[in-house]
């Protein structure tokens, strides 16, 4: 069957609720690397408005942070896509990827999507709004990946 194609709110706004959930799901898994090394986030803010350099700790902890962020996310995105064409918020609101030939979406082209993200949200996210005026409406990830996303 010929799904239509999604439109941008919908997109978005199952976007917001992935990243609600990596959110939760990214606190919970480095809160014991931030009490590892004793990182006040409140207090590191502030030593940085008033102009001081961050620590070497500080340092560490945001390296080790994003290197687990990028890890969750990957995971997230490659497993859920890969899987049945769906995140959680996708599913929510009734939307699945597919590849540009209605055929279902394999974990190499989700991995290779879920890669293309960092090139649509590299310039003011200029590749995710690229659905607003796309005919098909894809993103620059879409393009990328050979997908698009459609309306269940």
């Amino acid at each position: 069957m010929d799904y239509p194609a999604a439109g941008f709110l919908r997109r978005f706004a199952a976007l917001v609720l992935d990243v609600l959930i990596l959110d939760i799901a990214g606190t919970l898994i480095t809160y014991p690397v931030q009490k590892q090394f004793d990182i006040q986030i409140d207090e590191v803010l502030n030593l940085l408005k008033m102009g001081h350099a961050p620590s070497q700790s500080f340092i560490l902890f945001l390296l080790i942070y994003s290197v687990i962020v990028t890890i969750l996310w990957g995971f997230y995105f490659t497993f859920f896509i890969g899987y049945n064409g769906q995140t959680p918020g996708k599913k929510l609101l009734r939307l699945r990827v597919e590849r540009e030939d209605g055929s279902p979406v394999n974990y190499a082209t989700a991995f290779n999507r879920f890669v293309g993200y960092s090139l649509s949200g590299g310039i003011f996210f200029v590749g995710f709004l690229w659905a607003l005026w796309d005919k098909e409406k894809r993103t620059w990830h879409d393009k990328m990946a050979h997908t698009r996303v459609v309306k269940l």
